[in-house]
């Protein structure tokens, strides 16, 4: 984005990626914690990026050690898997919307 937002808004993305982890609880369950990764659509500094690969060299690993530092802080375990491309990403949503269809 190019400005903050508050939380709560709507706003029309472009998938970059996916980060696909699991999350690890202490008494030992395990679940997919997968993490998005896009750019607001109207951001004109993003306006070029199309995928995950593009952004600056760390920003994934900082978007990673976050989120392994905010699971810990409930005594959970994040653990990346993998980084794939908005063609992943796209898949995932839509997994996810069939999902929830099937629920709803």
């Amino acid at each position: 984005m190019d400005a903050p937002i508050e939380m709560g808004c709507l706003l029309t993305v472009r998938l970059l990626g996916v980060i696909e982890a699991e999350q690890r609880e202490q008494g030992g369950k395990v679940e997919r914690n997968d993490r998005l990764l896009g750019v607001a659509v109207q951001a004109r500094t993003h306006a070029d990026l199309d995928h995950i690969d593009q952004l600056r060299s760390g920003f994934v690993e900082e978007v990673e050690g976050f989120f392994a530092h905010y699971n810990a802080l409930s005594g959970r375990r994040f653990i990346p898997l993998q980084r794939s491309g908005p063609e992943r990403a796209r898949k995932l949503v839509e997994a996810g919307e069939a999902s929830w269809a099937k629920t709803s």
